[in-house]
């Protein structure tokens, strides 16, 4: 079943492949292309060029500690 399914899709691939694409559609890819590209290198120039801070020591959290799930069961509002 799953052969079938493949050459199925690429039957099908192969028809896409031949058939012309809209050329507002395919402007429109190439241009959102181009913006997030050049946002993914603004971003990226802007990360280098940060001043380095100075790095902040985490404060120790206690852990609480884990109850049964049968005591969560008792304590809760919900009818089981």
């Amino acid at each position: 079943m799953i052969f079938l399914g493949n050459k199925c899709a690429d039957v099908l691939a192969g028809k896409s492949a031949k058939s012309p694409l809209d050329l507002n559609v395919v402007r429109r890819y190439f241009e959102d292309s181009k913006l997030i590209s050049d946002i993914q290198l603004r971003l990226a120039t802007i990360l280098c060029h940060l001043p380095a801070r100075p790095k902040q020591k985490t404060k120790n959290v206690p852990k609480i500690g884990l109850r049964p799930l049968e005591e969560h069961a008792l304590s809760s509002r919900h009818s089981i």
